[in-house]
């Protein structure tokens, strides 16, 4: 623990001004600015900045699997957060795979199933982080059923019940892809049960 202070001393300068009074404040050193914004951590997927990477634990695999660089760390926690090394998957992460995920023509079609069920497990402890807005109004739904189209779509743009015979593509449909996960898309997201 002495180790990670002396580390954190040379990462952080204090700056202290008068104004009515002593003020102070830490900021970052130009040496922690470089390692927090440079690709020098070694992970599974080679060298990356360390916001990138996620600290190799069983319960961030079973969600992520191989989509994210992992570090296998014996540095301090103290130290890792410092550096900006996720140590756990905020909700927000989370979003932001989806967001990625978008992107990648060679996406894993599980990592969404994964993605959702996790959300949807916080969801029913209590931590909805606003989803149900943020579903509305970014395209964080992946429809694989759909033939034609764009596949990621909002939760406005999806009805639970599959439709297709009547409406084709008009609308994303969810049944089908997410047996398991009704209660999330519908209670929680607000995806409407029917046309």
């Amino acid at each position: 623990n002495g180790n990670l202070r002396l580390v954190e001393a040379g990462l952080n300068i204090k700056g202290t001004w008068y104004n009515h009074g002593e003020k102070s404040s830490y900021f970052d050193s130009p040496l922690l600015a470089w390692f927090r914004h440079n690709a020098w951590l070694p992970t599974t997927k080679g060298l990356v900045r360390p916001s990138l990477a996620f600290v190799s634990k069983p319960e961030t695999k079973d969600v992520l699997a191989d989509a994210v660089p992992y570090f296998d760390s014996c540095l301090p926690e103290g130290l890792l957060k410092l550096l900006g090394v996720n140590s756990t998957i905020a909700t927000d992460e989370l979003l932001t795979r989806l967001d990625a995920c978008q992107e990648d023509p060679a996406m894993d079609a599980d990592l969404p199933v994964r993605i959702y069920s996790q959300l949807a497990s916080r969801s029913q402890n209590g931590d909805n982080s606003g989803l149900r807005g943020k579903f509305r109004d970014r395209p964080l739904v992946f429809c694989p059923e759909r033939e034609s189209g764009q596949q990621w779509l909002t939760s406005k743009d999806c009805v639970w019940r599959d439709a297709r015979e009547l409406f084709g593509d008009a609308f994303g449909y969810l049944e089908q892809a997410y047996p398991r996960l009704r209660n999330f898309f519908v209670e929680t997201l607000g995806v409407k049960a029917n046309v």
